[in-house]
């Protein structure tokens, strides 16, 4: 079990503005290594940012082991402020399953500026310091998740390649929940970053079919993009009139798009949903 013991912390003075999952692996032998990767992301959606971080770390102390943790982490800092030095402190007891709970200061500041929560496994039984350098590198600022509550879900189930753009196609999609003509609408992405392979059945039936799993949320409407390498198929646009019971599994049209200079090219692909909550 890690307990920052020696840290003595005010919740007032902990409020996080950003998140982050990833993975905390350690080696240690009197002295030792420690590190962390993850994902990380702001809080105030009116600020998205996301990034990928990094750190490490050496581990100074009566301790001997080898653990891996997944974690959350919450910090105190933005993520475009999250680069530097932070010092915190760990007891260790973890001879196989355990929680992990790590604390850590910001440089000088005297006020907490990270905690890992997470579950480890391996055997790692000590007391160490740990001075943690942390960076980061930008991934964009594209929210990946709807905060607050909404009147309608919505789940994604699967999408169809009917007419590939290339023989294998990378795909997303983005949506935006309740738009505003008077407002800069929030744009979210799935996947987070990168893409989903799909080819149409001809050429690879393993991947004609991608079983999204998303599950989004709306209170007036939802306006859907699928995105097919570099091609933008327009916006669908996904209403509580659209349903008329609860769990009922609904096909959109097809995204069909016609290009070339005869335009006898096609691009074409088709989505099912369902309606889980309203």
């Amino acid at each position: 079990m890690r307990d920052p013991a020696q840290l003595d912390i005010d919740p007032a003075d902990f409020i996080p503005k950003a998140i982050s999952f990833g993975l905390l692996a350690q080696f240690v032998i009197g002295i030792g290594i420690s590190g962390s990767i993850g994902f990380i992301e702001n809080l105030d959606i009116a600020n998205s940012q996301s990034a990928v971080y990094g750190g490490g770390a050496l581990d100074v102390g009566i301790d001997a082991g080898i653990e891996g943790d997944v974690c959350l982490g919450f910090w105190t800092n933005e993520v475009s402020d999250i680069s530097g030095l932070y010092v915190g402190g760990e007891v260790d007891v973890d001879d196989g399953t355990g929680v992990t709970v790590a604390t850590f200061f910001k440089g000088e500041d005297e006020d907490p500026g990270l905690a890992f929560v997470g579950v480890d496994l391996g055997v790692d039984d000590g007391i160490e310091e740990e001075d943690f350098y942390f960076f980061h590198i930008d991934t964009g600022s594209n929210p990946i998740y709807q905060p607050g509550e909404a009147t309608y879900l919505i789940q994604l189930l699967w999408l169809t390649c009917n007419n590939s753009k290339d023989n294998y196609d990378t795909v997303k999609f983005t949506f935006q929940q309740d738009p505003d003509p008077n407002q800069t609408p929030v744009t979210y992405h799935f996947p987070a970053w990168d893409g989903f392979q799909m080819a149409e059945s001809g050429n690879d039936s393993a991947v004609s079919t991608w079983n999204v799993g998303a599950i989004l949320k709306f209170n007036t409407s939802l306006a859907l993009t699928l995105q097919v390498g570099g091609t933008d198929m327009g916006a669908q646009t996904i209403k509580a009139s659209d349903f008329s019971k609860v769990f009922e599994v609904i096909t959109l049209p097809s995204w069909d798009v016609h290009y070339g200079v005869l335009g006898v090219d096609e691009i074409k692909y088709t989505l099912t949903y369902q309606f889980i909550k309203g």
